[in-house]
């Protein structure tokens, strides 16, 4: 998850108060280390979710985060992203 954005997701992470400044430390240390990404080691610690990471990236971005896909999606909205991308970023578009 967000393999190659650690920089970003630890920035993100910080100014969402999703980690302490010692829990920060200790996750960077660690994905210097052995090259996980920040976002996995948020995950494995159990300092938070992937829910909670996504929200905390979609409101730094300044777009909806929805936790569960909308029962129906336009198709045409659903061509803004090609399928790599969107499986990548774990992103839908669900509206215009």
């Amino acid at each position: 998850m967000f393999d190659d954005h650690s920089d970003s997701l630890r920035d993100i992470a910080r100014s969402h108060h999703l980690v302490s400044e010692v829990q920060d430390a200790e996750l960077w240390e660690n994905h210097l280390s052995s090259g996980k990404s920040y976002a996995d080691l948020l995950v494995d610690s159990g300092i938070a979710d992937r829910p909670a990471i996504l929200q905390a990236v979609a409101d730094a971005l300044g777009v909806p985060f929805y936790a569960a896909v909308p029962s129906e999606v336009d198709p045409e909205v659903t061509r803004a992203l090609k399928p790599a991308q969107a499986h990548s970023y774990l992103a839908l578009p669900v509206a215009e």
